[in-house]
């Protein structure tokens, strides 16, 4: 019997004992051989082994997502992840201002599916993009000023209605 008729079997008999094909039951080398056919099971394991996220990460961009915040997911590993597609940001629970700056340094809109962004994140998003700042909810003087400094023409979108008198100066200071 070949190795994918034993799984085959193994997954039949599984399914039998119970009808949600418990995964976890397996071996870690038929849970790599399963996920390997169908990425989608690695949503089934409970606790996803070292060797299963490497693997996860290897198999496609879109397989990383189940894996992303797995206790053996290395920063190096999310690097990758975040340079090779900057949306998988939303997926990273509490990401770190590195991974954060190089998401909008990505593509700017990724500044969207950041919680809470330090406002280093947020001049590194307005001076990728100008627009980014219709983005930010609340966004610091500071941001607005870097925004301002880095394209006039933010002016138009922020408007100057909540500055003050000092922060008025500056801008004047910036655009003469």
């Amino acid at each position: 019997m070949n190795a994918m008729t034993e799984l085959d079997d193994k997954i039949k008999l599984l399914i039998s004992i119970d009808e949600r094909y418990n995964i976890n039951l397996l071996s870690e080398v038929d849970q790599l051989e399963s996920i390997q056919s169908n990425f989608y099971n690695v949503r089934r394991i409970v606790n996803p082994s070292k060797r299963i996220v490497d693997e996860m990460v290897t198999i496609s961009s879109d397989a990383v997502k189940f894996v992303i915040n797995n206790k053996h997911m290395t920063n190096d590993m999310l690097v990758t992840v975040i340079k090779n597609n900057p949306q998988f940001i939303k997926h990273v629970i509490n990401p770190s201002e590195e991974l954060q700056l190089i998401a909008v340094s990505e593509e700017y809109s990724t500044i969207l599916s950041i919680n809470n962004p330090t406002i280093n994140v947020m001049i590194a998003a307005v001076k990728k993009d100008r627009r980014s700042i219709l983005y930010l909810k609340n966004p610091p003087v500071s941001v607005k000023l870097a925004a301002i400094k880095h394209d006039v023409r933010t002016i138009k979108r922020i408007g100057l209605v909540d500055f003050t008198n000092e922060e008025l100066m500056q801008v004047k200071l910036l655009i003469t």
